[in-house]
């Protein structure tokens, strides 16, 4: 699976005999191509002797293995060895060599492990600056993501005027008199104001606004969620035409030569492609319709800015560029994941090349806004993951991209996107006061730059690279949640600096990629995961190999980022994953109600059997079921593989465990075929799938606790033990804070084995409050008993869904 684009950056000697002691794994499953993985200078002396070691000598040869660069990589640079970055999964705690049923997760459990529950602060409480804009006479418009809120600055901090909205706060654009304020999910809005922040219309627009650009009398408004840019006339306040986006998640727009340039944030692509990247469109705006396509280097996802240069002759992006194709197995040299910035000739409307912004032993995790400094000399990149912002000398990068085309560069031209040290010479990285830089924007020699997570604006000259602060707002202190959803989202922690959680999981979502984690065993690799209910969901991970979802938050932050934290911080973390809520679907008519199609296909759904193995509220039995993906009974596919939940699954692409389908109605057609549906039942079916969310569920139960003499399960009906307790989240802001929780517990014949009533009262918004239950379960408990939990508002009213737990 050596792709174009993907030659290994800094291979060792420890993956290759690994990768020997599996050839005949991998070679049945046709996953990982080893002949295709570059020989490591000297360390082997060709992949065929490395794939003839025998498995000990695999193992023992991991403390032997010496850090080298591939070819030029190293140039300039002194080997080294690491042994803190190896894969211990593989040999020590989690060999590949076992049977899944001896892995063992003691080392990852604690004592408040399923009984820790926090009150969290509402995310308004919080301010998190996401755009950034000026305007003529120098004011500073600051985008208040969670604080709902816009503020106005003047050019030297001092606060001026607050705009407060009713919705989150996306994006903000100055053109002379008018500022316009992106705000809204499902129903997205442009707000019009003057300069004074005063309201002088909205513009209804699509899913979630999250940047817009002026071109003379018209808007552009890229919609997130929508896949769509919405064309305003700028005079009327009216859209004019609403533009579908061949790509995912598009995010950010820039403007050069009478193009409008269209970055998606993720691949759109199937993972049975030969290229799997985010893509850039581009938009004639003459006729405004899309007139090509530009897709960036394979693995390319994670893209968050895109600006042009002064001259409209260079389009730049920042992204991520995801190894995908080798197994998770180090860190070293950007093994897994790299951070580029790509670059585009607007002449010829093609790729120039990407460069990559890490250097050979520190990366430079999750590159955020990107822009070019008020003289054209620099760009200025906003490295989020790291509390960084990198400047790099635009000239002399194309002086050495020149160099490099005509034979007398560094590298070779092709080499340039795995050539970790290109801009060593072009570039400085500086230091940031706060965490989550993501807005930059440049005027007048100074470059402001947004900090998520501190509220507060740095500013950097560019004439001599210093930094100060503008500082605001009142900061509160952060609760779990908030300092979790930090730790999610810093790279600092993790070996070298080259990924955070958020680099596989933007916003704790997915990437779509595919990835080769090693705690199932080698060649298998299978979709990145979705965190959203994953604390609700166990078993977690495709094969369900880890129990719960704090298990496998502790093992990644183990194997993936090579570290390991205190156990508040990785609590913390929790934290933030359960206090998730998904977005209401794009699929949803604007007002959130099931379109005519959806609503024929929820009556499919239920009709059809689908609830069997996806019951609301969780749409998940929350068990392994046999894949039966192909007729080959000896591939790895064939194996149990947990039940997906269905909530918010519009947005876990490409779908089945190992990425086949980027199309939902090919993915019903796969697991319907049984029923043979109609076309169009087919794509009601899709419809409804498609709009799963958790509209109405005002509660939801997160897990429910079950011990059996000194052991502990999650979310199940074990004869013999006993139901001790289960935790309820309040999950929407709006909803009371007092409810009537009510508990059965009946055999399969509709017998009373239990009955309980318990009301909770003075529920903080986003709060788990533990429910003691206390249930003895009978030795001989029937095939089909099963614990129902209602919970209702005092008038009876249902708060959630019913949730089951079935025998």
């Amino acid at each position: 699976m050596d792709k174009k684009g993907l030659k290994r950056i800094g291979e060792t000697a420890f993956v290759l005999t690994l990768l020997g002691s599996v050839t005949g794994a991998m070679a049945a499953s046709g996953k990982i191509d080893v002949s295709k993985v570059p020989v490591v200078g000297n360390a082997m002396e060709n992949v065929a002797n490395a794939t003839g070691n025998l498995v000990g000598n695999a193992m023992n040869t991991t403390g032997n293995a010496v850090k080298s660069g591939v070819g030029a990589i190293t140039k300039g640079t002194k080997s080294a060895t690491n042994s803190s970055n190896t894969a211990e999964e593989t040999t020590e705690d989690y060999s590949i060599m076992r049977s899944p049923v001896e892995y063992s997760d003691d080392q990852f459990m604690s004592d408040d492990l399923y009984t820790s529950s926090v009150s969290a602060a509402p995310a308004s409480d919080y301010t998190s600056i996401t755009d950034v804009a000026t305007d003529g006479s120098g004011n500073i418009y600051a985008a208040d993501a969670t604080g709902e809120k816009l503020y106005k600055l003047s050019s030297s901090g001092t606060l001026l005027k607050t705009y407060s909205t009713d919705d989150q706060v996306n994006g903000v654009c100055t053109n002379g008199n008018y500022v316009y304020l992106l705000k809204g999910g499902l129903a997205g809005d442009v707000v019009v104001l003057d300069t004074n922040l005063n309201k002088l219309a909205t513009i209804a627009v699509g899913h979630t606004p999250n940047d817009m650009v002026v071109n003379g009398s018209t808007g552009y408004v890229v919609n997130r969620f929508s896949n769509t840019v919405s064309v305003i006339n700028l005079n009327t306040n009216a859209v004019t035409k609403t533009i579908n986006i061949e790509g995912r998640e598009p995010n950010s727009l820039a403007l050069a030569n009478g193009k409008l340039y269209v970055a998606c944030h993720m691949p759109d692509e199937s993972m049975t492609s030969d290229t799997v990247a985010s893509n850039v469109a581009v938009i004639n705006t003459s006729t405004n319709n899309v007139e090509k396509t530009i897709n960036l280097l394979n693995g390319s996802d994670g893209v968050k800015g895109i600006c042009a240069s002064p001259d409209g002759s260079t389009v730049y992006v920042s992204h991520v560029i995801g190894r995908y194709t080798y197994p998770t197995t180090q860190l070293d040299q950007g093994w897994i994941n790299t951070n580029a910035l790509s670059i585009i000739d607007t002449a010829s409307g093609k790729l120039t090349t990407s460069v990559l912004l890490d250097e050979v032993e520190l990366g430079a995790a999750n590159p955020w806004g990107v822009t070019v400094s008020s003289d054209g000399s620099k760009l200025i990149v906003a490295l989020s993951g790291v509390d960084e912002v990198m400047t790099i000398d635009i000239a002399a990068m194309k002086n050495k991209i020149n160099a490099a085309k005509n034979g007398n560069g560094v590298c070779a031209f092709d080499e340039i996107p795995d050539y970790l040290p290109f801009l060593n010479d072009c570039r400085e990285r500086i230091s940031l006061s706060g965490k989550g830089a993501r807005a930059v924007c440049a005027v007048s020699g100074k470059v402001y730059i947004g900090l998520y997570f501190d509220g507060n604006i740095d500013v950097l000259n560019t004439s001599n690279n210093s930094v100060s602060t503008y500082r605001f707002v009142s900061q509160p202190a952060n609760d779990d949640v908030r300092q979790g959803e930090i730790l999610f989202s810093d790279a600092t922690l993790c070996y070298q600096k080259w990924q955070s959680c958020n680099s596989c999981h933007p916003d704790a979502r997915v990437d779509g990629l595919n990835w080769d984690n090693m705690n199932d065993g080698l060649g298998n690799p299978k979709s990145a995961k979705s965190m959203l209910y994953s604390h609700r969901t166990p078993p977690v991970m495709s094969t369900g190999i880890r129990a719960s979802a704090d298990i496998a938050v502790r093992a990644g932050m183990k194997f993936i980022q090579f570290n390991t934290l205190a156990e508040e911080q990785m609590s913390q973390i929790d934290e933030y994953l359960k206090a998730l809520v998904p977005i209401q679907s794009p699929y949803l008519n604007r007002d959130g109600s099931l379109t005519e199609s959806a609503q024929r296909g929820k009556t499919l759904f239920e009709e059809s059997g689908c609830t069997s193995c996806h019951p609301a509220p969780l749409y998940t039995d929350m068990k392994l079921h046999n894949a039966a993906a192909t007729n080959d009974t000896t591939s790895w596919e064939n194996r149990q593989m947990d039940t997906p939940s269905l909530v918010e699954v519009w947005r876990t692409g490409p779908w089945i465990f190992d990425g086949r389908f980027n199309s939902m109605e090919d993915t019903v057609r796969f697991y319907t075929k049984r029923l043979n549906l109609t076309d169009s039942q087919i794509t009601d079916l899709s419809n409804f799938v498609m709009s799963i969310g958790n509209e109405g569920e005002k509660y939801g139960v997160e897990r429910v606790i079950t011990t059996k003499g000194d052991t502990t399960s999650l979310n199940s009906l074990e004869p013999g033990a006993e139901l001790s307790f289960f935790t309820v989240r309040r999950q929407d802001k709006d909803a009371v804070n007092k409810a009537v929780i009510e508990v059965t517990f009946e055999s399969a014949e509709g017998n009373i084995i239990k009955e309980l009533t318990k009301t909770i009262e003075n529920v903080a918004y986003n709060t788990a409050v533990q429910v003691d239950l206390g249930i003895k379960i009978p030795k001989d408990l029937d095939t089909g008993s099963k614990l129902t939990i209602k919970i209702s508002d005092e008038n009876g009213k249902p708060l959630a869904s019913d949730y089951k737990l079935v025998y």
